[in-house]
């Protein structure tokens, strides 16, 4: 009876633990979906337009994702937009903003097709990395559930999970300063600075606790093996 119980808190525990990872993925997926879209959209168009040989490269255009900062002040609104209610212009300022330009600069060409040729194998390891964490987490769940508790692959999948945390945050950091950086190379404004979006540092927090909960459960490994031994 008791063993049941356990399977089932554990049951539970697991099953809560797997929809917060998919809630935390999925708001993160959906609140940018936009920008997923017309980014695919256009990363499309412009690779039918590399392949194609009659195509210009100036001709070539495509969407760059932009975070900004307005002004030197807080209270700087250097843009107006139109208010239908009313009819009048009032004043506003944009913190992101998405803009259809040349695909690359005509002074940083070589280090721009570099910026974007990195891009891609990152945001393909960021998936896969999505991926592996939840796999690593249900054998670790399907272990436990069995009472085995102070075992090696237990401590082996706790601690790729806490390191596979800590690596999809380095990776986002990565992407995200190769976004900067490519950003800084095609844009300068009077109006606005360029702003480096930092990744949610939930990711390597969580890490860092699996990482510590794989240590524990090394040490408490260890002390049960001494008592094995001198019994």
């Amino acid at each position: 009876m008791k063993l049941n119980m356990k399977s089932g808190k554990l049951g539970m525990l697991t099953v809560l633990a797997i929809v917060i990872y998919a809630v935390m993925i999925l708001s993160s997926f959906i609140s940018e979906m936009d920008d997923f879209m017309l980014g695919y959209e256009m990363g499309s168009n412009l690779g039918r337009s590399i392949t194609d040989s009659t195509k210009q490269e100036s001709a070539m255009k495509t969407v760059y994702f932009l975070d900004l900062k307005a002004g030197e002040s807080i209270s700087t609104f250097p843009d107006t937009i139109c208010n239908l209610k009313g009819a009048q212009k009032i004043p506003i300022r944009f913190d992101k903003a998405q803009i259809l330009a040349d695909a690359f600069s005509k002074d940083d060409k070589s280090a721009l097709r570099l910026m974007k040729q990195l891009e891609i194998p990152l945001s393909l390891l960021m998936l896969v990395i999505v991926v592996l964490i939840p796999v690593f987490f249900i054998k670790l769940n399907i272990s436990l559930k069995k009472e085995v508790v102070f075992d090696k692959s237990n401590i082996k999948c706790m601690r790729w999970i806490g390191i596979l945390l800590i690596l999809y945050y380095f990776v986002m950091l990565t992407v995200s300063w190769i976004v900067y950086k490519t950003n800084l190379m095609m844009f300068e404004f009077a109006e606005y600075k360029i702003q480096f979006k930092q990744p949610d540092l939930i990711w390597i927090l969580l890490g860092v606790v699996v990482l510590l909960f794989a240590e524990v459960l090394y040490r408490g490994s260890k002390m049960k093996d001494e008592q094995d031994l001198t019994i």
